[in-house]
């Protein structure tokens, strides 16, 4: 009897750990640090980083994106930009729509590759304004499972790229084998 609690208790310890969600937000905005938010359940830590390092870690997370296509949750992207129209308007309007098609556009890849609970994404022209504004948020979690689960696939997957043999060529039966004078 005392095994089958004690099994019982691991098993509700790793179901309760496998369920728990770790997150990542991520908020830029003119003229400010790039700051970031990590969560593992209800644990936070703050950090802020400068562009140097911000730019290695961006680059870091677009590797492992396609491999939690679907599993990760886009719990809130928001994507503020105001173009300025002081000096120009006709390039702030031209400007304008190039940036409504780039916002139509990341909102379409993101609504297909991942489960989005909430989005505001805006583009306007402010023709007041010398200088352009914006502000992105982005607060993404996955579940730790989920994270094994793709961790697992990606290792079967590199396992079978190793285990794969080239075709070997081979000799054809019958075949001229060319004169050789010497």
């Amino acid at each position: 009897m005392r095994a089958l609690l004690i099994i019982l208790i691991v098993a509700a310890v790793i179901l309760l750990i496998g369920l728990l969600r770790v997150g990542i937000l991520v908020s830029a905005q003119s003229d400010a640090e790039l700051q970031i938010l990590t969560t593992v359940g209800f644990l936070k830590m703050h950090r802020r980083s400068k562009k140097k390092k911000s730019k290695k870690l961006v680059s870091t997370g677009l590797d492992l994106l396609p491999g939690l296509r679907h599993k990760l949750l886009v719990r809130r992207l928001e994507i503020i930009y105001i173009a300025p129209g002081l000096n120009d308007p006709a390039s702030a309007a031209q400007m304008h729509g190039a940036l409504a098609g780039m916002a139509g556009f990341i909102y379409g890849a993101v609504q297909s590759a991942f489960r989005v609970k909430r989005e505001h994404i805006v583009t306007n022209t402010d023709f007041t304004q010398e200088k352009a504004y914006y502000f992105a948020e982005v607060s993404i979690s996955v579940a730790v499972w989920e994270i094994l689960y793709v961790s697992v696939a990606a290792q079967k997957q590199l396992l079978r790229s190793q285990n794969e043999v080239q075709p070997k060529t081979r000799d054809v039966p019958n075949a001229k084998k060319p004169d050789v004078a010497g």
